[in-house]
């Protein structure tokens, strides 16, 4: 966005004697303790904690409203607005493309692969049993009417049972191979009731129980399977791809790739092996999914499995392994840790903050280079990475200082491997940055911690403790994508109405928050989800969710058209500030008709890493609303007003990984406890009210 010449900047320290004020504004501003307001003086703006703490921003907003005072619409607000697009809409995407397909694809799987497995080869048996028991335990979550035959009876009931208690990392009685149990715990809003929490531990069971391809010893790659139990786990992958082809089972392969494609538009490629590369392994090595002849060939399925492990070579440490840094240094191209790669019948996604968080950890990043160690150290080892990795990453400069304040990238390669990583982001601007919504959204935060051409008219823009909340604002934001990414993990809206908005003047002048190349990206991406989603067939074209994206959408429309007056030093057109003055009805409805499924408030908390060593998880989470106060600038009269809006809080929770944390529990805990302390960015904005 082009900078226009002669805007007159905007500087802090502000005199609070030239602050224009409302009669309620500035009785609040004689109220404040003397930290408040020399905060807001100083600094152009200070956060405090509500007397009343409030979950939803439309309240919030409602009652600023009310109470006469000027209000801005924070870019809290706007990413959140961000986050309930994108939280709808793959709600309609579950409940309509992922659910139907993959309970399809399982109840085909289960009937075909019983009837073929009556009479295979003996060589077959084994994978038979372990390609069944994959489907099996799934579908026990999806259908309870679902009996499994007597011979698949005592594994399905034990897998099931472990599933359930969640409690524990271990290996698989009935795969032989690590699972982590722990990561299926019914996250988001799934554990609202039996239904949901079936949903999602289905595909998280479908996600977590990996098949291996390689065994111990081959190509120098450490595996939790010998070769022979590597060989049926193959077998099995090969059995499940076979009956996913069209020839043989149309409609299951439709089904599977419903599942495959949605996501892939979504979010990016599948982390493991898929069929499709079981598929591509056997095209290349000339041999036929479509008969089973070949499966009992050893040299055959070796071909096959070997080719997709190579192509499928993984990055990731599980910690099972031990790994140590060589002598030399680490070569930041070479495999680590375990890695042997694994089949999944549905794969996570594959993201550039995911590869992130686990390259940020031992061995990439060396060993302790100090004597006392941060909190992120197990035993002399990085062992869990931190959201301000993230910010770090995506260009927050204070993210990086805390980081070395505080010792947490004293670690010999810390530094050169986020410097790689920050590198290898695509150009601003680089079609690659939009190849899914996600990427996008992560652009868009990329975005708003650069500098913006509203900076000039922001007086606060130039203080440390603005750029300290432009890193909370960040993380805030990657947190909802995190959080609204997780498969099955929220409750459809099924009746959406909103009411024809009706804009009328303001009786209290309103701002946004003016970053417009922030908005700008924001309506970007919610756009881009809407057409991708709705032309891919993802997300029906009249649900729930395309109600709540076009309501998103006009909202950042009427807001980017304020913050570019704003930047801009141009006077607001009435009709757009009226326009923008709805905006506390407008929330307050859709929080309203989003309340039944549990997505009106916004504190919410999601799992981002596990160290499985010590079984902790770290989870990122956004505690209830609070205010900012804030200077801002009158376009045109350039009178400096104090004005309010919603702040929302970060925090980073280390969990045990067996008492991960919901929506629900993050919620009950905040109404029991109260807000935490402030994380690690140590928000230097907020002041006590008291």
């Amino acid at each position: 966005m082009p900078a226009l010449e002669g805007v007159t900047p905007a500087q802090a320290p502000v005199d609070p004697g030239t602050l224009a004020m409302t009669a309620a504004a500035e009785a609040r501003w004689k109220a404040a303790p003397q930290g408040v307001r020399e905060g807001v003086a100083l600094h152009g703006v200070a956060v405090t904690r509500l007397e009343h703490p409030q979950p939803r921003l439309g309240d919030f907003y409602a009652s600023l409203r009310d109470d006469r005072v000027p209000w801005v619409v924070t870019m809290d607000t706007l990413f959140y607005l961000a986050h309930l697009a994108l939280d709808r809409a793959l709600a309609d995407m579950d409940a309509s493309v992922l659910a139907p397909a993959v309970a399809t694809m399982l109840r085909r799987l289960d009937v075909r692969l019983a009837t073929e497995s009556h009479g295979s080869p003996p060589d077959l048996a084994a994978a038979y049993l372990v390609a069944r028991g994959v489907v099996g335990v799934a579908l026990a979550f999806v259908d309870s009417a679902y009996t499994p035959p007597a011979e698949l009876a005592p594994l399905v009931e034990g897998e099931r049972a472990r599933v359930v208690a969640h409690s524990a990392v271990g290996v698989s009685p009935w795969l032989g191979v690590p699972v982590d149990y722990t990561a299926m715990a019914p996250a988001g809003a799934a554990d609202r009731d039996e239904a949901h929490a079936g949903w999602y531990r289905a595909v998280a069971w479908l996600e977590l129980a990996g098949l291996a391809l390689e065994g111990r010893g081959e190509d120098r790659v450490h595996s939790q399977v010998d070769v022979g139990t590597a060989r049926v786990h193959a077998r099995a992958a090969m059995l499940l791809t076979r009956m996913l082809t069209y020839e043989l089972d149309a409609e299951a392969a439709t089904a599977w790739d419903r599942v495959e494609r949605s996501s892939e538009l979504l979010i990016g490629e599948a982390a493991d092996a898929t069929p499709r590369e079981i598929q591509a392994a056997a095209t290349m090595s000339k041999l036929d999914l479509r008969d089973r002849g070949w499966l009992a060939n050893v040299v055959a399925v070796d071909r096959v499995r070997r080719a997709v492990a190579r192509g499928r070579a993984s990055r990731v440490d599980d910690g099972f392994a031990g790994p140590r840094v060589p002598a030399g240094g680490v070569d930041p191209l070479a495999p680590i840790g375990r890695l042997s790669p694994s089949f999944r019948l549905v794969a996570p996604r594959e993201t550039p903050d995911g590869e992130l968080l686990q390259a940020l950890v031992f061995p990439l990043v060396g060993r302790l280079t100090r004597s006392e160690p941060p909190p992120t150290a197990r035993a002399g080892v990085r062992a869990l990475p931190s959201s301000l990795d993230v910010a770090a990453w995506l260009g927050s400069g204070d993210a990086r200082a805390i980081l070395h304040t505080t010792g947490d990238d004293a670690y010999g390669l810390y530094a050169d491997t986020l410097d790689r990583l920050t590198s290898a982001r695509p150009p601003s601007g680089s079609i690659e940055r939009h190849r899914t919504p996600y990427l996008s959204l992560l652009d868009a935060v990329e975005t708003w911690l650069e500098p913006s051409i509203g900076d000039r008219v922001q007086p606060g823009a130039s203080t440390a403790e603005w750029r300290a909340r432009k890193a909370e604002v960040a993380l805030d934001a990657w947190t909802t994508l995190r959080h609204d990414t997780r498969p099955m993990a929220r409750v459809q809206s099924t009746e959406v109405r909103l009411p024809a908005p009706e804009p009328s003047p303001s009786t209290v002048p309103v701002f946004v928050e003016p970053h417009p190349e922030a908005i700008a990206k924001l309506l970007a991406f919610v756009r881009q989800l809407e057409r991708a989603m709705v032309a891919g067939g993802a997300l029906p074209a009249h649900g729930a969710g395309v109600i709540v994206l076009d309501e998103v959408n006009d909202l950042l429309w009427d807001a980017l058209g304020m913050a570019t007056h704003e930047a801009s030093d141009q006077l607001v057109p009435p009709d757009c500030a009226a326009r923008l003055a709805t905006l506390p009805a407008r929330l307050r409805a859709l929080e309203a008709v989003l309340e039944p499924a549990g997505a009106a408030d916004v504190p919410l908390v999601t799992d981002v890493h596990e160290d499985l060593p010590s079984a902790r998880v770290l989870e990122e989470a956004i505690g209830r609303v609070e205010q900012a106060w804030m200077i801002v600038r009158e376009p045109g009269t350039h009178r400096l007003w104090l004005a309010f809006g919603a702040a929302l809080p970060h925090a980073e929770l280390v969990q045990p990984a067996g008492a991960r944390l919901s929506d629900g529990a993050w919620r009950a805990r905040l109404a029991s406890d109260g807000d935490p302390p402030p994380d690690a960015l140590e928000r230097p904005y907020l002041v006590s009210s008291k």
